[in-house]
């Protein structure tokens, strides 16, 4: 855990049961941070705590969420150290049976951890480690678009292409998993849910999940282009692994996956010669996935400007 780390617990009984833990970093979410608690404390289950950890916002974040006073409301502020630090800080102060985590911008919606609870206590295969639900995307155009995530078995083929499972607002959790596959690798800015859960598959663990919709994610924050370079480079360290374990043919589509995430940012940027690098690259690594992000993407920009948005984002 980073330096000048003040802990606010309102109330916390060391004989209570505690069955899941919401993690919620915030940095600056001062605008959405409230709505976002409420929709977790809208749950209808049992043994439920919520844990925020406040990176070093310069705004009035942690007013906002101590303001609740709300026993079941634990409050972390630390220095500003990163999305996956500040999950770590919460990981490592949860006491609950499942960590679950949820985006300080993004929303709940009533009945997921009931229905992950479920499925995950009906399960007695201890390679099993969290469940994944489906979510909607909300763009800043106001347009909103389901993303239905593959079975459980296909899963693993979709984390060659992109991390689709976004275990930073869908994810539940075993806390027991972490000391297993380790904590959020703090050196990431991006893809740290992607390196996460690559860890996972490598180690033989795996995630179920629901085709039903139970999370609206913000989308359209921009990302540098030095962030994904760095991004992309770490991630690039795992081709060789994913060769050994899932095949050529899975290494070729993770090497595609990481020149589309470059290519995007290249787009943000405006580097046309890189961009025109990074999409041939993809496209040759495997063509229907890139083409078909490809076309998704330049239907955003159409649409962005008919609205008159102004600045691309993806």
């Amino acid at each position: 855990m980073g330096n000048n780390i003040n802990i606010l617990r309102l109330s916390l009984s060391q004989d209570e049961v505690i069955k899941v833990d919401c993690i919620i970093p915030c940095y600056n979410n001062a605008g959405t941070v409230v709505a976002a608690i409420q929709s977790v404390l809208t749950q209808d289950i049992d043994g439920l705590w919520i844990i925020v950890v406040n990176d070093g916002s310069t705004d009035d974040s942690a007013a906002r969420v101590a303001a609740f006073n709300h026993p079941r409301i634990t409050l972390i502020s630390q220095t500003n150290q990163g999305p996956s630090a500040a999950r770590n800080t919460g990981i490592r102060s949860s006491r609950a049976r499942y960590c679950a985590f949820l985006d300080a911008d993004d929303l709940w919606l009533p009945g997921k951890l009931a229905h992950q609870i479920n499925v995950l206590d009906s399960i007695d295969d201890e390679r099993v480690i969290g469940h994944c639900v489906s979510f909607r995307q909300v763009w800043p155009t106001g347009i909103a678009t389901d993303r239905i995530l593959p079975s459980s078995l296909a899963m693993q083929d979709s984390l060659f292409d992109a991390c689709m499972t976004t275990i930073g607002s869908t994810g539940l959790v075993r806390r027991s998993a972490f000391e297993t596959i380790g904590l959020f690798d703090e050196g990431l800015r991006c893809f740290e849910d992607w390196d996460w859960h690559l860890r996972c598959l490598l180690l033989g663990q795996r995630f179920e999940t629901s085709p039903q919709v139970f999370v609206e994610k913000q989308e359209g924050r921009r990302r540098s282009g030095r962030l994904v370079e760095d991004g992309v480079a770490h991630m690039r360290r795992y081709v060789e692994a994913v060769r050994a374990s899932f095949g050529p043919r899975a290494a070729r589509c993770f090497k595609a996956a990481l020149a589309f995430e470059l290519a995007v940012a290249r787009l943000v940027q405006r580097h046309w010669a890189g961009f025109s690098c990074a999409i041939i690259a993809s496209i040759v690594g495997n063509p229907s996935r890139a083409l078909s992000s490809l076309l998704r993407i330049c239907h955003r920009l159409v649409v962005k400007r008919r609205v008159g948005t102004g600045a691309v984002c993806m």
